[in-house]
């Protein structure tokens, strides 16, 4: 017997929210990476998190402290 667990997106309700949706995709989050200018990042192209906080840690300190702090 499974535990029961909501994957409903919080902000748009979205069904089986994953940590990419939560984080990149959503429409909302989406408008603060650009209000930040920091979606052209192409972070999307990551393969898994592990490549995806590789390639945060390989950008410019203020740049990369303003992702984590997005994040």
């Amino acid at each position: 017997q499974g535990i029961d667990l909501n994957t409903r997106c919080p902000v748009c309700l979205r069904f089986d929210e994953d940590g990419g949706h939560c984080f990149l995709e959503c429409k909302a989050v989406k408008r603060c990476w650009q209000d930040l200018a920091l979606e052209s990042q192409s972070l999307l192209s990551a393969s898994s998190a592990t490549d995806f906080v590789q390639h945060v840690l390989k950008l410019k300190p203020d740049l990369c402290g303003k992702i984590m702090t997005l994040l």
